[in-house]
């Protein structure tokens, strides 16, 4: 697995505790702090402190004082089996520096060979498949494939999957280069609930500069149905741009909730507040 070299030693020391407390032999009662010392006896004991502290800042444990022990906590449990412990507790800037990478500049040419732009993004479940929106391919031709530092990533011809009825998703065949950690993808919509912290990446166009990778925070606000189709879409509240469709939408445990749509064009034009929405990663079990 590749890890940003500033968060390596934190993140693997986390994912240890996690492994310890939560693993093949899980404790279902507090443990002893000096059975987790005894553990992890190779690292200082203020990194072990740190580690234990950042988790309990974040619901993955409890620290009792009195003993002191480690109690194991429900939201905890479920993050390891997420296997997500270190993107929990380390944030959005360790989040993004592992799995930027995975996200790449897509440019297709439409009937008068005009230009344009879109995104797309490796995931762990098609590591050879480029997911992005149906839109950004419709009635185009996938001209290059660029990645976050404006190298060309070699194309493979394949086929071109695209979602029916409405459904904003698309996968088209392109080899993953080494050394990119590719994105895991939120198949129980059940873990997709409104109030989510989100982040979302994309290439929007920017006057006067070359399309560079684009990142912003956001919040999933609703899950709504759309007019025209049985499908839903994630309202959030990040503002994307023409250039970003087709990018991921992923929460605070770095998995891909979501890929983003078209933008509303009919609230623009009527002057409204815009939201913008995406597809539901899930969807994309329909494509295979």
């Amino acid at each position: 697995m590749s890890e940003p070299p500033e968060y390596a030693t934190q993140a693997a020391l986390l994912a240890g505790i996690g492994r310890f407390i939560y693993g093949s032999s899980p404790h279902s009662e507090a443990v002893s702090i000096d059975d987790v010392y005894n553990a992890f006896h190779g690292e200082e004991t203020s990194l072990v402190d740190s580690a234990l502290k950042k988790m309990e800042a974040r619901d993955l444990l409890s620290i009792e004082l009195k003993g002191p022990r480690i109690r194991p906590l429900g939201h905890g449990k479920a993050c390891f089996q997420k296997d997500c412990i270190p993107e929990v507790v380390l944030g959005r800037d360790y989040i993004s520096k592992k799995l930027s990478a995975a996200v790449v500049h897509i440019i297709v040419s439409g009937l008068n060979d005009e230009e344009s732009g879109g995104t797309g993004f490796f995931c762990v479940e098609y590591p050879d498949q480029i997911i992005t929106a149906s839109h950004v391919l419709n009635g185009r031709t996938v001209k290059k494939i660029l990645d976050r530092l404006g190298n060309e990533i070699p194309m493979t011809s394949g086929a071109v999957r695209t979602g029916s009825n409405g459904l904003d998703l698309a996968t088209f065949e392109c080899k993953m280069p080494p050394g990119i950690e590719p994105i895991r993808v939120e198949w129980e919509e059940s873990a997709v609930t409104p109030g989510n912290g989100l982040m979302v990446f994309g290439y929007p166009k920017i006057a006067l500069h070359y399309p560079a990778l684009y990142q912003s925070t956001a919040e999933l606000h609703s899950i709504a149905q759309k007019y025209l189709s049985a499908h839903n879409s994630l309202i959030i509240s990040s503002t994307t741009h023409p250039g970003c469709s087709g990018g991921p939408v992923l929460d605070l445990r770095g998995f891909a909730i979501g890929v983003v749509e078209q933008e509303n064009s009919l609230e623009q034009r009527a002057g409204l507040s815009s939201y913008f929405s995406a597809t539901p990663a899930h969807y994309l079990k329909r494509l295979f």
